[in-house]
C-alpha cells in the first residue's frame, strides 16, 4: 500500500464513530473525496486484516474485533495508563469519586474510566467542558498552516468559549478546571493537567462528584486531585 493509501485507510477508519458505526464504499468515497473503487479496495483490505467487518447481507462495514485488541495493548503498555490506574483507584477509595484519564483523539475526547461502564468513551469536546478546557491548553497559540487535524482542533477549542484565554493560562500554570456538567445529573467535574518531562500537557486527570458530595467535601477533593495529578505527572516524566 502506498503512503497515500495508508493515509486514506487511516482517514477511513476515523469515519467510524458511535453515531456513524457503519460505512459503505459509496458513502466513504463521498466523505473522503476519493473514488468509489478506491474506497471499496480500502474496505476490502481492512476487512482482510480484521480492522473492519462486512455486515451480513449488506455492503456496509463496521469496525472489527482486531481494533479492540489494539485498545487492549494500549491499556497494557501505555506508561500514562499504567501509572494512572492505581492513582485513580486511590482517588475513588479516598474521596468516593469516579476518576477518569482523558486524551485528545482527533476531533473528540477519549476517556478511560476504570470503574464505569463503558470502560472507554469517546465524546465531542463540548460534552465534557472541564476536561476539554484542560486538554485544549496543550495546543499552541498559533498552529502552523500544515498542522495535523489534532492540533487544528485543539487550537479551535482553545479559542472557543469552552477554553477562554484566561482559562488556558490558568491550566498552563498548573490550575484545575471545574464545571457542573450538563446531562450529568448535576455532577461536578474537576479536571487537572498531566504533564510530561518537558512540561507539556499530555492528558487530563478528572473526577466526577455528585453535587451534594462536592459541596460537602470540595476542599479535600481539590487537594486530592491536585496531589494525584502531580504524582501522575512525576511518574510520566520519569518514564
Amino acid at each position: 500500500m502506498t503512503v497515500s493509501g495508508v493515509q486514506h485507510a487511516g482517514e477511513l477508519l476515523e469515519l467510524f464513530t458511535p453515531l456513524t458505526p457503519d460505512w459503505g464504499a459509496t458513502d466513504a468515497a463521498r466523505r473522503l473525496g476519493i473514488s468509489k473503487s478506491h474506497a471499496h479496495r480500502l474496505l476490502t483490505s481492512l476487512a482482510e486484516l480484521g480492522f473492519v467487518e462486512r455486515q451480513p447481507g449488506s455492503r456496509r462495514y463496521r469496525l472489527g474485533w482486531r481494533c479492540l485488541g489494539f485498545a487492549a495493548i494500549v491499556l497494557e503498555t501505555s506508561p500514562i495508563a499504567a501509572h494512572a490506574m492505581p492513582i485513580m483507584r486511590s482517588l475513588r477509595k479516598q474521596y468516593d469519586v469516579e476518576a477518569a484519564l482523558s486524551v485528545w483523539n482527533q476531533d473528540a475526547v477519549v476517556s478511560l474510566r476504570p470503574f464505569e461502564d463503558p470502560l472507554i468513551v469517546r465524546r465531542p469536546p463540548g460534552d465534557r467542558i472541564a476536561i476539554t478546557a484542560v486538554l485544549a491548553a496543550a495546543c499552541p497559540d498559533t498552529p502552523a498552516a500544515t498542522a495535523p487535524g489534532l492540533a487544528r482542533q485543539a487550537h479551535s477549542v482553545a479559542h472557543s468559549n469552552i477554553a477562554s484565554q484566561d482559562r488556558v493560562r490558568h491550566v498552563r500554570a498548573g490550575g484545575l478546571v471545574g464545571e457542573y456538567e450538563p446531562g450529568a445529573c448535576g455532577a461536578f467535574c474537576l479536571a487537572a493537567p498531566v504533564l510530561d518531562a518537558d512540561g507539556a500537557i499530555v492528558a487530563a486527570l478528572s473526577v466526577d462528584v455528585p453535587r451534594l458530595h462536592w459541596e460537602a467535601h470540595k476542599h479535600d477533593i481539590i487537594r486530592g486531585l491536585r496531589s494525584a495529578a502531580l504524582r501522575l505527572s512525576a511518574s510520566v516524566a520519569a518514564g
